[in-house]
């Protein structure tokens, strides 16, 4: 546990080193901004899209920065060859990856709490926006490793990007029939938008329950499939 957390510490640190835990806060700033100069009506619609933009592409697009930039520095080589396992490596970097998400909640929480008298449950969206970044972190790791740069992830997230977000536009056009709307939550960036909508608004509970469990399915499949398999590789080549 001691090793865990100084690799937690260590992976913090990096995070304010390479400047995203800056750029995070800043893009989140800007969501605080435009919040507290919008309606109430226009903030809850717009705060779910915010938050699962900031727990979902925004993270992808942070982790795979900080992925390049230590391969540069030769970090992730010291790390590999240091008397730590590549499990502890992985889930210190997964629990890192989580900071700017984390701040980006509070932030937002606080302005609608704030600004528009609004509080919404912390525990149970800390809980969603946890969920819904580490859905997305198990995406970032497989665009990474099929990426040999920071160029070609870019690349391949604005494919991501796209499908990912391709439910959020055909269901509410009714252009899915309902009774296949559930494939939405294919996408965890649809999937984190329903939940984090049922938040504030009266959702169904049974495919709050059905997004919920695409959420924890996706990461339960990818680390132990092909992140972790693809890590340990890394370690061995270092």
């Amino acid at each position: 546990m001691l090793k865990l957390l100084l690799l937690l510490k260590s992976e913090i640190l990096r995070l304010f080193h390479y400047k995203i835990i800056y750029f995070g806060s800043f893009v989140s700033l800007i969501w605080v901004f435009v919040l507290a100069f919008t309606s109430f009506q226009e903030a809850e619609l717009l705060m779910p899209q915010l938050l699962a933009l900031d727990a979902g592409l925004m993270t992808i697009v942070l982790i795979g920065s900080s992925y390049y930039f230590e391969k540069q520095e030769g970090t992730l080589q010291a790390l590999f060859v240091s008397p730590v396992s590549p499990r502890k490596v992985l889930v210190a970097k997964i629990l890192a990856s989580l900071v700017p998400s984390l701040v980006s909640i509070t932030l937002i929480s606080l302005t609608m709490g704030l600004i528009h008298s609004y509080w919404i449950p912390l525990l149970l969206a800390l809980t969603y926006i946890i969920l819904a970044t580490i859905a997305h972190i198990s995406v970032g790791f497989i665009l990474m490793f099929l990426s040999p740069d920071f160029m070609s992830l870019l690349v391949k997230y604005m494919g991501v990007a796209l499908l990912f977000y391709l439910p959020a536009i055909l269901i509410p056009l009714d252009l899915i029939p309902e009774s296949l709307q559930w494939l939405g939550f294919l996408s965890p960036s649809y999937a984190a938008q329903y939940i984090i909508q049922s938040l504030l608004i009266d959702r169904d509970i049974a495919m709050i329950l059905l997004a919920l469990f695409f959420l924890i399915a996706i990461p339960g499949l990818i680390f132990p499939l092909y992140v972790y398999p693809r890590f340990k590789k890394e370690a061995l080549r270092a």
